[in-house]
């Protein structure tokens, strides 16, 4: 993992917005009643994918997860590897509060962009998908490519998880470095792929947070990091 420490936050704040407004890998999605972006190589396969219908083929691809928060499938879609996550609305209170605040799929679109931006690897975001009727928040999807790649979870105890584990302390010099924190890290939200750390579930990360407020979310996550060991997730 090669992450940039040379700049300092606010630059690297400054450059991350920039790349989004001025970004020409992703193009707006207007589609019915979806709101999103879309990588520019993937505009094709996601206007038929909308067509086909977003809840059912995630019935028809592999399913990874089902929760009350997020469902997870795997799908093959004209010669794509996907994963679709879809965030879920549990109930009339949690409807109200997505009103107040973005998306889960959206801010996960951001923090790739982010990590991205200072050299941390994650899978390759392919789209976010907002379903609204009259500008309110529905469900929320998010897609990205499917990394073949073992967890950390499976290497524990392994040798190659002496290198890994560098990663992830580089990872979290980097939060403290760039004040944000990811909000679950735990082992198996990491994938190890060729030697290199790809990072995973970022719906819950932080960005441009106070200094004072960072060092409490990030010791929080230093501590999720460190119950892998005594009591696997």
């Amino acid at each position: 993992m090669d992450i940039d420490l040379s700049r300092t936050p606010a630059d690297a704040y400054r450059a991350w917005r920039q790349a989004l407004r001025d970004d020409q890998r992703s193009l707006v999605v207007r589609h019915q009643h979806w709101r999103g972006r879309v990588r520019c190589d993937q505009q094709t396969a996601l206007q038929a994918l909308l067509e086909h219908g977003l809840d059912r083929a995630m019935q028809e691809g592999e399913i990874i997860k089902i929760c009350g928060v997020t469902s997870v499938t795997r799908l093959q879609w004209q010669g794509q590897d996907w994963v679709l996550k879809r965030y879920n609305t549990r109930g009339a209170g949690h409807f109200l509060r997505k009103q107040l605040r973005r998306s889960r799929a959206r801010r996960t679109w951001q923090g790739s962009a982010w990590l991205n931006s200072i050299g941390v690897a994650t899978p390759a975001p392919v789209a976010y998908l907002e379903q609204r009727c009259f500008g309110l928040l529905g469900s929320a999807y998010y897609i990205c490519d499917f990394v073949a790649a073992p967890t950390l979870m499976s290497l524990i105890g392994e040798p190659e998880m002496v290198p890994a584990e560098q990663q992830v302390m580089r990872f979290i010099d980097a939060m403290e470095h760039y004040r944000f924190c990811h909000g679950d890290l735990k082992a198996n939200n990491f994938l190890w792929q060729d030697q290199r750390l790809c990072v995973l579930d970022l719906d819950a990360m932080k960005l441009q947070l106070p200094g004072w407020y960072a060092k409490g979310r990030i010791a929080k996550d230093r501590a999720r990091w460190a119950k892998n060991f005594i009591e696997p997730a």
